[in-house]
């Protein structure tokens, strides 16, 4: 797996990789990875490379943050293993938004071998209470796992679509939370796969300036010093916080998984 970051200003752009297991109890956590990169250029980071740091098989999410508010884009390319849940090559772009309402369409594919939907929770405190609910050419259907799900803060689930579900035509999952998520979808067909963040609904997504550091709880910037007043004794307005991240989902889509990382600042992956 690996992150590219795309720098399209004129300004250097200091930028962390956060990755973010599952399972962290067991799997640990690891140590941001911080590059520098000059205006109009672009830069790769390769993650899950070394077992010592990413035991083999487990995956998580990512998320990429420029530290000194320069604006980025990030993607991810990700490529399976012979013989793995996961063959070939997918790359998709992270999610600059976060959102409380998305729409996951579900590819029709003949002969698909499975498909899920993720949902990132970046949060650095508090869970989101998701309710996830399938659409079928326009008219509502029940299907196996969806329903309501809990994401605790800095973690992530994957829900798997599989059987019947595959065969139903203009599939969508529908995804509603009470706090800001970013969601996924996924699809495996033989060797080949692909990998999309889903669309938000309009007027529930936000810009994720306020993610935080860690330690930090996810509300409105944090105000550090009072703001300067001038001679005439009257405060001048603040400019807006600018920060700008992405969120890419790491996921192998192989099943249903959970992490309760707080993040260190919404795709989901590995």
């Amino acid at each position: 797996v690996s992150y590219g970051v795309l720098n399209p200003t004129e300004d250097d752009a200091e930028v962390e990789v956060q990755v973010f297991l599952d399972d962290p109890a067991t799997n640990g956590s690891v140590e941001p990875f911080t590059l520098t990169v000059p205006g109009g250029r672009h830069d790769v980071v390769e993650v899950f490379t070394e077992e010592r740091l990413f035991p083999e098989g487990v995956a998580g999410w990512a998320m990429v943050r420029s530290v000194n508010d320069v604006p980025i884009a990030a993607g991810r390319l990700e490529g399976g293993t012979e013989g793995s849940d996961v063959p070939g090559f997918v790359a998709t772009l992270g999610s600059p938004l976060v959102a409380t309402e998305w729409v996951a369409p579900v590819p029709a594919v003949p002969d698909a071998d499975g498909a899920t939907v993720a949902v990132v929770n970046p949060s650095a405190a508090g869970e989101a209470t998701v309710m996830l609910r399938a659409l079928s050419d326009g008219a509502e259907v029940e299907l196996p796992g969806l329903g309501e799900v809990v994401v605790p803060a800095g973690s992530r689930a994957v829900i798997p679509l599989e059987g019947d579900a595959l065969a139903l035509g203009g599939l969508s999952i529908v995804v509603r939370s009470d706090g800001p998520v970013v969601v996924s979808s996924t699809a495996v067909v033989g060797d080949d796969r692909s990998a999309a963040v889903a669309m938000a609904v309009a007027g529930s997504e936000t810009r994720p300036g306020s993610l935080a550091s860690p330690g930090a709880v996810l509300t409105e910037p944090p105000v550090t010093e009072p703001p300067p007043t001038s001679t005439d004794g009257e405060a001048p307005p603040a400019d807006a916080d600018t920060t700008e991240a992405d969120v890419t989902d790491g996921g192998d889509g192989s099943g249903t998984s959970e992490s309760d990382q707080p993040p260190s600042d919404a795709g989901e992956g590995g």
